[in-house]
């Protein structure tokens, strides 16, 4: 079984998978979260540079205390999110299982956000369902 999703979802999913990736878990466990991370991470990489390149394309740099900054141009705005809404929607296949809500120990915590946002990642089977 694959895991079928898109590129923004991926993307609204990397800071709880990397919550959950930090968590202690058993070695079976951990090897499928690490394993789902690291195919995961492959893709946001690719949905980063991209967007990052959209943003140099259409943006321009303004400076700031942290640093030189590039924003998207105001009159690029809709054009940017048109580009950034279609990337989102880039359907995606991992080669990987969802992790198994019900494999996993008691003791990870997790918000219900981040349940949410791991979305097609993971599965309740048996215990309960989301």
């Amino acid at each position: 079984m694959a895991i079928t999703t898109t590129l923004g979802t991926l993307a609204a999913a990397a800071p709880a998978l990397g919550r959950l990736a930090a968590q202690a878990l058993p070695i079976t466990a951990a090897y499928r979260v690490a394993k789902l991370t690291k195919l995961a991470g492959v893709e946001i990489d690719h949905f980063t540079d991209l967007r990052n390149a959209m943003i140099k394309e259409l943006g321009e740099e303004h400076p700031s205390d942290a640093g030189p900054v590039v924003q998207v141009k105001p009159e690029h705005v809709a054009t940017f999110t048109a580009r950034l809404t279609e990337l989102a929607g880039v359907e995606v296949t991992l080669a990987w299982t969802p992790i198994d809500l019900a494999s996993l120990p008691d003791t990870i915590t997790l918000s219900p956000a981040d349940l949410l946002a791991l979305g097609p990642l993971v599965v309740a089977v048996d215990t309960f369902d989301l």
